[in-house]
């Protein structure tokens, strides 16, 4: 049976997914997890980082195989990744009670926790478009208390569609739904527990041009000095993903805005072609550090860039192009972001052929 081998008298799914075991059971591994970690934490003195992996998921590994759960050990891995946030989060409130009381007359007014907890809400069931002109957009269904709505959207924590059944977050509500959610404690999605997603900061520069020479062969990668003007230039274009845990970017997308509508190699050697006023955005790489691939995190890190800069020319009542080049192989994953092929591209980057793809922002 395809998928499937015989281990002990035992047909096991080799493609099984962690979503599939039973709830039972990933609240089993989930404390196993957190027993591991922690058992880790008190042995460091600190809290461990990605080199601790190993060890720690070779112990949850062990107590799986000794309750008789099958799970892929890869999917283990993953999950313990996504939620490794989570867990430290949870050790910092067994290490610190108090910070987790509430007093009496610390109670926010009705008005207040309404306003935040649809802000909240909101946030936590919004879901993506699935058409291919902006799949990136997120909305979410318009079943609040309409007079909450309305003080959110002067707020400019919602904005209200006309005669529309969805209601969209703005960018600064999703930033202030997150520190509620950090306030009253609760999670965001995994991608979001275990990733700051952010601008980056002129002390990041050589990080990001050890990851462009890691994820791109030599003839395609970036020089350092190119690299290295465009974070001057436009850093507000240069969005990291930072692991929380070790504080090291994990992954990035970054580009130059301008009023031009066709790709040019020009872009990846030429910072000063950047045009702060422009309405098309020309990406010039999207890189995530292998040991991150696997979990999501190049789509989320292309939805939130796309997102942003949809929203700062909504504001104007702008609209523009996002365009990249990529070989013939990653076509469809773009696709799956919401990109459009445009067939061969004029550049001849690094000697190869490339496919220009473009989306509507």
């Amino acid at each position: 049976m395809k998928n499937h081998v015989m281990v002990d008298g035992q047909l096991l799914q080799t493609n099984k997914k962690y979503s599939q075991l039973k709830q039972r059971q990933k609240e089993k591994i989930y404390q196993w997890m957190f027993e591991a970690y922690k058992m880790k934490y008190l042995e460091l003195g600190k809290f461990p980082d990605t080199a601790d992996d190993e060890a720690i998921i070779s112990e949850v590994l062990e107590r799986i195989d000794e309750a008789g759960i099958w799970i892929p050990d890869g999917e283990v891995y993953k999950h313990f990744r996504s939620i490794r946030g989570n867990l430290r989060k949870r050790i910092n409130r067994e290490k610190y009670p108090d910070k987790e009381v509430k007093k009496k007359t610390d109670k926010k007014p009705r008005e207040q926790a309404i306003e935040e907890l649809t802000t909240m809400l909101v946030y936590l069931t919004r879901f993506q478009q699935s058409n291919d002109y902006c799949r990136y957009i997120e909305n979410s269904w318009k079943g609040y208390d309409h007079n909450t709505i309305e003080v959110l959207s002067e707020k400019d924590i919602l904005y209200l569609p006309p005669k529309s059944s969805c209601i969209y977050m703005t960018e600064d509500g999703k930033a202030a739904a997150r520190k509620l959610l950090e306030e009253y404690g609760l999670c965001d999605k995994d991608l979001l527990e275990q990733f700051e997603f952010r601008n980056i900061l002129p002390e990041e520069t050589d990080q990001a041009i050890a990851i462009e020479h890691e994820c791109f062969p030599p003839n395609e990668a970036c020089s350092p000095e190119d690299i290295t003007c465009r974070i001057h230039n436009a850093p507000e274009l240069f969005l990291v993903a930072v692991d929380r845990d070790t504080g090291l970017i994990a992954g990035f997308v970054n580009g130059l805005s301008t009023n031009e509508w066709q790709f040019r190699d020009e872009f990846f050697t030429n910072a000063d072609l950047y045009d702060p006023a422009g309405r098309n955005i020309m990406l010039l790489g999207l890189d995530v550090l292998p040991e991150y691939r696997g979990q999501g995190l190049a789509s989320e890190l292309m939805y939130q860039y796309l997102r942003r800069e949809h929203e700062k020319r909504s504001k104007f009542d702008q609209h523009g192009m996002a365009l990249l080049t990529c070989h013939k192989e990653k076509v469809k994953m773009y696709q799956k972001m919401g990109f459009m092929d445009r067939g061969i591209s004029g550049s001849t980057w690094g000697g190869e052929e490339w496919h220009e793809m473009s989306c509507s922002i």
